[in-house]
């Protein structure tokens, strides 16, 4: 890709593969297509989710190669490629010529992103076009919008500086020869003590360096068209932050990412989809159509379970909103923790109107709120424990019990792929010297009460072996470690 520019046609075969497989696509078994490439390979602070295009990534790959021809004329290749097809020219004026190789035709394809995105940087200005070459600090065009003037076509920069002294615009006769807007901008460019060759810079980095990264956005620009957004650009750029900066799994983001863009396969947007449905009703309180802001909002399970929340998201206040205007209003108002349990929420809403259609099984709006809660306790208690704790946690925290003392170690786990679980007891006795006890329990809970319940059979080993009614009571010692860090903080004993 760096040397050869691939067919439009090959790489939207390409992109197309990528597709189906985002979307689902198993086989011969089609998916709906929610929203086309283009738009999911815009970055995620412009509503996209960052895909790559290929056309776009291999002009900025070829853009590379154009550039280091630029700026290295003394190597090898420069001279061969000047010599063969620009002998009187220089690169960025360059023309295919006659019979050109397939490297010379790729270069000189992606050339209209070097161009795009260069400028002149002014030194003693004497290689750089008044009219006609990019070097005012103005994206996109970079160049002078004053009409010509008569017999001053090949004017150089180098006539507008006064080298008198300290270098500065001569203001008299850029005021007699430009717009005031050009003036301004002209008035932007620094001038060098030192009188510097002029230099070509890319100008969408600071330090003027190119790189393929900048040189994507740019290629991306040219190849595609993106859709206006709902709502003012800075408005929505700010929402996309917030959705995408929220410490919550992928799955909740980009559940509410679908949302937003109104791409769930609710019932209307599956009947503007052209499918076959026997209603449009909501499947969860059996009134409106099923749309994602009567899910998310509007239905009365919804408006019960934001009640249940106060403080988070209002679903009386702007009602007349769509969706992503009222996140927008409302989000501002609430912090980060808030924020992202108001993303959990809906998620839960969302799956719990796809318990309803498929398992029919619907829970009740304090279940719900009671089940989102414990599940942002239980997520940022796992992500608050430090990477590597969990490897290192036998070899450091646990060691053998004291002469005439009885040590109970317990926990709970489950099984990948099943909702059930197990727990464990082991009882140690040092000074006998052999294990004293032990068992296992298959059982179908949470973690919670899965360690909770590991721990009341640890308590009554305890009892079993003369412990009195206390923690480490009853005359002989005991030792008491919780492996699990939840049900340790809960307890606030030692691990």
């Amino acid at each position: 890709m760096s040397c050869f520019l691939l067919p439009k046609n090959f790489c939207s075969d390409l992109e197309q593969l990528m597709a189906k497989f985002w979307w689902g696509q198993h086989g011969d078994r089609r998916k709906i297509h929610w929203m086309r490439w283009g738009k999911l390979g815009l970055p995620k602070s412009e509503g996209g989710l960052g895909f790559i295009s290929l056309y776009a990534f291999n002009l900025a790959m070829l853009a590379k190669q154009g550039w280091r021809l630029l700026h290295n004329p003394d190597s090898l290749i420069s001279k061969l490629l000047k010599a063969r097809y620009f002998p009187h020219s220089s690169l960025l004026d360059a023309v295919p010529g006659s019979k050109p190789s397939f490297v010379w035709s790729s270069i000189l394809s992606a050339m209209k992103v070097i161009t795009r995105g260069s400028r002149w940087r002014v030194g003693n200005g004497s290689d750089i076009k008044v009219w006609g070459d990019r070097w005012l600090p103005r994206p996109t065009s970079f160049e002078v919008v004053t009409p010509p003037v008569v017999g001053l076509e090949e004017l150089k920069v180098n006539s507008l500086i006064c080298e008198a002294g300290q270098p500065q615009w001569i203001m008299p006769l850029l005021t007699s020869l430009f717009l005031p807007l050009d003036v301004d901008e002209i008035l932007r460019v620094p001038l060098s003590l030192r009188s510097p060759p002029d230099c070509l810079i890319w100008h969408f980095d600071r330090k003027g360096k190119f790189s393929v990264k900048s040189a994507y956005r740019v290629a991306l620009t040219l190849s595609t068209d993106p859709d206006p957004p709902s709502s003012s650009i800075s408005g929505m750029a700010q929402l996309w932050k917030w959705v995408w900066n929220a410490k919550l799994p992928e799955k909740i983001k980009l559940c509410t990412w679908r949302g937003i863009h109104d791409i769930l396969p609710t019932c209307c947007a599956l009947s503007k989809r052209r499918v076959s449905l026997p209603h449009l009703g909501c499947c969860v309180c059996g009134g409106a159509k099923e749309s994602t802001l009567h899910i998310l909002r509007n239905c009365l399970f919804a408006q019960a379970v934001w009640h249940l929340l106060p403080g988070l998201l209002s679903s009386d206040r702007h009602a007349d909103l769509p969706l992503p205007d009222w996140l927008l209003v409302s989000w501002s108002e609430l912090n980060s923790n808030a924020l992202a349990l108001s993303m959990v929420v809906m998620w839960a809403l969302w799956s719990n109107r796809n318990d309803v259609t498929w398992r029919s099984t619907q829970r009740q709006p304090h279940d719900l709120v009671q089940f989102v809660l414990q599940y942002m306790e239980e997520f940022r208690c796992a992500n608050d424990q430090p990477t590597g704790s969990h490897a290192s946690l036998g070899a450091s925290c646990w060691s053998w019990p004291h002469s005439g003392t009885i040590k109970i170690n317990f926990d709970g786990a489950f099984r990948t792929g099943s909702t059930g679980g197990g727990g464990g007891v082991g009882v140690l006795g040092l000074s006998l010297g052999t294990k004293m006890g032990d068992f296992w329990q298959p059982l179908r809970s949470v973690c919670y009460l899965l360690v909770l319940r590991n721990m009341l059979s640890a308590w009554r080993l305890m009892r079993l072996y003369g412990f009195g009614g206390r923690w480490g009571g009853g005359g002989r010692r005991s030792g008491l470690r919780l492996t699990c860090s939840i049900i340790s903080r809960m307890f606030s004993l030692p691990r």
